[in-house]
């Protein structure tokens, strides 16, 4: 029960005393009144029931006084009559006031009350407002502090005829990794495969995308044989690759490189079915980082060798990454 409720019960409580108080003051002055004109009755009647000889020695005076007493009477009664009835009008009238006095004092505590949750609905607003707005501003400041890894642009590089068969020509190449950000990048791991694919493979997103999963998931499907991860001190598959750095600091590459091979075109074109499409070897990764605010990242990449002379090109799709995602971004 709220304080107004309590107070309108209180105010209430106490106009019904003060009636019925005013109701036990006209009720004794009503019995006073009765006990008066029965008091003067029974005089009345003891005058006409004296003996005869008193009437008969009183024949000339006794009525004359009978009638003035009972006029008497009859004046005091009325008169006090009249009172009665102005004090009763007098105590309605000052309890309809006071009912009136009470109403408006309730009414006026409940619009104060109303103000005040007003006031507090507003104050609950504001700090909301304040609220999505530093968590805006943090946000913000996230985005324009935090670490960004990119690659570089691959450049292919001719392998010595003694490291490949006979015959054919196979390409290095080496990628390395750039923190392009305002702070340091923490826990980097790269994944990367080199499939050989026919033309319509790039426009295929969901083939690529099966090629592109968190390296979490990698390691849980047990499938690192067919796709590479490395990352500091973790190596993953059978393949002897590079270990990448275990934190980069803002503008800053790496050291080495990770290196991808490719071999070309006309290359991939040997011995497949059907014959006269083109294949390609396609060259598809994902880099995962943590930046200094322990948000998780990632950037997605993917290319393919167009030529026999190493040029390279985007797929459609695959290559992407992240606009922060706070505390995780894996997707």
């Amino acid at each position: 029960m709220d304080y107004v409720t309590r107070q309108f019960i209180h105010l209430t409580k106490k106009f019904r005393s003060d009636l019925r108080k005013a109701l036990t003051d006209l009720q004794r002055a009503l019995q006073q009144q009765s006990s008066a004109i029965r008091d003067a009755t029974e005089a009345s009647k003891q005058a006409k029931d004296r003996p005869l000889q008193v009437q008969l020695a009183a024949e000339l005076r006794t009525p004359e006084d009978v009638e003035r007493q009972r006029q008497t009477q009859t004046q005091i009664q009325n008169r006090l009559q009249s009172w009665l009835v102005i004090a009763a009008w007098l105590t309605f009238t000052a309890a309809a006031i006071y009912g009136g006095v009470a109403y408006l004092q309730w009414r006026e505590m409940v619009d104060a009350t109303g103000v005040a949750q007003q006031t507090i609905n507003e104050a609950r607003r504001s700090r909301l407002q304040s609220d999505k707005f530093l968590n805006a501003t943090i946000e913000q400041f996230q985005i324009e502090q935090r670490a960004w890894v990119e690659l570089d642009r691959p450049k292919a590089v001719l392998a010595h005829p003694e490291d490949t068969p006979p015959g054919m020509v196979l390409f290095y190449f080496p990628m390395y990794l750039r923190n392009v950000g305002r702070t340091s990048a923490f826990d980097i791991k790269v994944r990367f495969t080199n499939p050989i694919e026919s033309a319509n493979f790039a426009d295929n997103e969901s083939e690529i995308s099966q090629y592109q999963l968190p390296i979490a998931v990698l390691r849980r499907n047990e499938i690192a044989t067919t796709r590479r991860v490395f990352g500091p001190k973790v190596q993953v598959g059978t393949w002897n690759g590079y270990a990448v750095p275990g934190a980069l600091a803002p503008s800053v590459s790496a050291y080495a490189p990770f290196i991808a091979t490719a071999i070309t075109p006309t290359e991939a074109r040997k011995g497949r079915v059907p014959v006269g499409l083109n294949y390609f070897t396609y060259i598809i990764g994902r880099v995962e980082y943590a930046d200094t605010f322990g948000s998780q990242h990632w950037m997605k990449f993917c290319f393919y060798v167009v030529n026999d002379e190493g040029d390279i090109q985007n797929c459609p799709y695959g290559n992407d990454e992240d606009r922060l995602m706070p505390k995780s971004s894996v997707r």
